[in-house]
């Protein structure tokens, strides 16, 4: 179908550019940049009913959708025929109401052009409107193709992030990421990912925002470009983009599910009975992203929606089931990430290893080199020697007696046997171990006999 949007946007009516037929109204009231009566907003509720009543604009099914209103925003959607008589129809309740919409402050915007499309003017009273690409509704920008501008979002996280950081961004300047990964998701995050529920995003979409997103948290742990995915998150106990982006659809679609008799149900229950036919129907989303975190189905939820509190735990649950399972698998797979664990709850659980360092330089710094280690990006001869394909040698500069990839480095080398000893100490001043075989079992408290035993157990 297609559809004309002309944003109806408030307008100034200070003594200048106010013009009416009678004496303003004495109850009259400033309503941000507009003079208007006590009785109205911008537009009334007698405006939205007598477009409605009009059965022009643009329906869902038998749904009429014409004109949404949010405070004293309007948006007019319908076929080209339609838009006049609906300007019209506005312009003459404002008239009547004695307020004046600006039409230099309305735009115009044709979302779907099909093949005998002729563009038409429209025209506010005797002014035309504007026609543009694109536009800004509720801080939503919409343009022709109706596709998510990610190159604004992108600029928008950019620009955020390093307005509240700036040279602040690296861990190395004695700031925990987990202080930056908290600013970020408090600051940014609402920014960066302001409205796309209710807007379509492809797959190459929520991976250009995910990229920042990723690019920003190896900044704040200081770790090369080459890491794990599944490593930063599980580090900072951080949800990706894809999830926020699903829990903000759900918390739509749970908020619809309890306003009975709205517009909103209405639609959704309209989806919900013919939503196969379109594969990108909101409920259809919904639908897609219930059964991947395995949770009821939108019929059921709409019939007999839960409590805020009872579905909070439940998505909660789900979503640090689903991410679990997937990054248990890729640390199976990828060799860097092997000797990394992953947290109970592991999006809203950092790791240890930054949970238990202090907000300090020098604690900072020793995190970072644990976190280098255990994701496989501290530059052990092993690597060099990959990366420049055997011109330098894997042998260990320390000792010379052996490849010195991570096994060597914390557990055989001779040269470091003074500096292990140590911290091998305070291990097994907590440690004792028990059993035998291949697996070991730890209780606290106690103290180990053989050291030789707890280095063959850490081995296995």
């Amino acid at each position: 179908m297609s559809v004309t949007t002309g944003v109806l946007s408030k307008g100034k009516t200070n003594a200048r550019t106010r013009e009416r037929d009678t004496k303003p109204c004495p109850r009259a009231v400033t309503f941000g940049k507009i003079n208007v009566c006590t009785r109205c907003t911008v537009v009334t509720k007698s405006d939205t009913y007598c477009l409605m009543g009009s059965h022009l604009g643009a329906k869902i099914g038998t749904i009429c959708v014409a004109s949404p209103t949010c405070a004293d925003d309007i948006a007019l959607l319908g076929e080209p025929q339609d838009i006049q008589a609906m300007l019209n129809i506005i312009e003459f309740h404002t008239k009547r109401d004695m307020v004046k919409i600006n039409p230099e402050k309305s735009e115009v915007l044709c979302t779907s052009k099909g093949k005998n499309y002729q563009q038409k003017a429209y025209t506010l009273g005797e002014k035309q409107i504007n026609r543009v690409d694109k536009l800004k509704h509720l801080g939503i920008t919409r343009n022709v193709k109706s596709k998510v501008n990610t190159d604004e979002r992108l600029k928008t996280g950019r620009q955020t992030i390093y307005a509240l950081l700036g040279s602040g961004l690296h861990a190395r300047t004695g700031m925990c990421p987990l202080v930056l990964c908290k600013i970020w998701k408090t600051y940014v995050v609402p920014r960066y990912l302001y409205g796309l529920e209710v807007q379509i995003c492809t797959k190459a979409d929520i991976y250009e925002l995910e990229k920042l997103q990723r690019k920003i948290f190896r900044q704040f742990l200081s770790l090369p470009e080459r890491t794990a995915s599944s490593a930063l998150y599980i580090l900072l106990g951080a949800e990706p983009v894809e999830t926020i982006l699903d829990r903000n659809l759900l918390s739509l679609f749970l908020t619809i599910s309890r306003l009975d008799n709205a517009i909103e149900k209405k639609i959704l229950q309209w989806e919900l009975e013919i939503g196969k036919d379109f594969t990108e129907s909101f409920i259809n989303r919904i639908d897609k992203i219930l059964n991947k975190y395995s949770l009821p189905n939108p019929k059921e939820i709409l019939e007999n929606p839960p409590s805020k509190y009872k579905w909070k735990n439940m998505l909660k649950k789900a979503i640090n089931i689903y991410w679990s399972n997937i990054w248990k698998e890729e640390c199976l797979i990828k060799t860097t990430i092997k000797y990394l664990t992953i947290q109970e709850n592991p999006t809203e659980n950092p790791h240890n290893i930054w949970k238990a360092a202090r907000n300090n330089q020098n604690d900072i710094r020793k995190a970072e080199f644990k976190s280098r280690l255990i994701t496989g990006t501290y530059m052990l001869q092993t690597t060099k020697a990959k990366f420049s394909k055997n011109q330098i040698s894997g042998i260990c500069e320390l000792c010379t007696r052996a490849e010195e990839d991570i096994k060597h480095f914390l557990l055989d080398c001779e040269s470091l046997e003074s500096v292990r000893l140590k911290q091998m100490n305070k291990l097994l001043s907590l440690t004792e171990l028990k059993g035998g075989g291949d697996k070991a079992n730890y209780i606290r408290g106690g103290c180990a006999s053989n050291y030789n035993g707890l280095l063959e157990a850490i081995n296995n």
